[in-house]
């Protein structure tokens, strides 16, 4: 499938095109179309490893509750811009919906605060670009989306129906990369501060100078920090701890609301053997910035000492 991802605009680099963030951006795109070595090796993701593992799992979840059959999505290359390419995750039967004929699916295994933030404010524009991509070139009059959440093992799925006015908007913008790709000039670049540059495997080419002023390690503001890549692993593993740990308290925040609102007024209950205490209390908090000020002697008195050494690890940073 790389090899044919190279000869077209996929549905999954839709976004590229109009730099659409957090991921998205138009020159890493023309990079890859020109074939330009990249300076830094792909690292895959959990989350990308997470969607490829759990893609026929969510798959039959989805078959399970909608009863709609399945086939293989294939390859499909637009008969009229044959630089607009696409490969579906599934085509799909419409069963009893309102839609008829083939539909496309598209299977998403997003983090726990992604699919969260779906929830409430559906889908990322990029999802959305992607279907309709699909549908402009399999020219089917419908697409559907499972949304899955392995951590709540969740799902959430919808159907859309073809917008033509979109799809047209984006055939002439990948039309007009493609044209880009073939004979220059190349995208502009997005500003070296920018967070996707921090990452992005065509770094050194694309910003070279500009990106290892602002945020590079050895000629930055960090250059005074000693450089120990040996750690790399067990930073990294660090910094996962820490995304689960934001994702959890994503999960309390999200399903603690309806809670307290199904509590309503009453202070004490028991749910099935779990004590469940929602009463209110006064809290006395002492406000010590204004006792310093007030009686900064006495407060001298009273303060000691300690010394402490936390642990703190920034992900690549860039000024924003």
């Amino acid at each position: 499938m790389l090899a044919e991802l190279a000869t077209g605009v996929g549905g999954s680099e839709v976004h590229n095109l109009w730099d659409l963030e957090p991921y998205g951006c138009r020159r890493r795109l023309w990079y890859q179309k020109i074939g330009q070595k990249p300076d830094f090796e792909r690292i895959e993701t959990r989350d990308m490893l997470r969607g490829i593992e759990l893609e026929p799992i969510v798959a039959r979840l989805y078959h399970r509750e909608t009863s709609r059959e399945m086939l293989a999505g294939g390859f499909w290359r637009d008969h009229d811009d044959p630089w607009l390419i696409v490969h579906p995750d599934r085509l799909i039967q419409p069963g009893t919906g309102t839609f008829t004929g083939l539909g496309v699916l598209e299977i998403k295994c997003p983090s726990v605060r992604t699919f969260l933030e779906c929830k409430r404010n559906g889908l990322p524009e990029a999802w959305v670009l992607q279907v309709q991509h699909a549908l402009g070139i399999t020219k089917l009059a419908w697409g559907s989306f499972a949304v899955f959440s392995a951590e709540l093992w969740e799902l959430l799925h919808f159907d859309i129906p073809a917008d033509a006015d979109l799809i047209a908007k984006i055939r002439a913008e990948a039309s007009r990369f493609w044209r880009q790709a073939e004979n220059g000039p190349a995208p502009e670049r997005l500003f070296p501060d920018d967070r996707r540059c921090q990452t992005c495997p065509f770094r050194t080419t694309c910003q070279g100078a500009a990106l290892l002023t602002r945020v590079g390690p050895d000629t930055g503001p960090d250059a005074d920090h000693p450089r120990d890549d040996a750690l790399a692993p067990l930073v990294s593993q660090y910094l996962q701890a820490k995304q689960l740990e934001r994702e959890a308290e994503t999960l309390v925040a999200a399903a603690r609301a309806p809670l307290e609102a199904a509590i309503g007024d009453r202070q004490r209950l028991l749910v099935e053997g779990s004590k469940v205490h929602f009463a209110a209390r006064e809290e006395v908090r002492l406000d010590t910035a204004a006792l310093k000020a007030k009686y900064p002697d006495l407060c001298q008195q009273f303060e000691t000492r300690r010394v402490v050494r936390p642990l703190r690890v920034y992900e690549p940073k860039v000024i924003q």
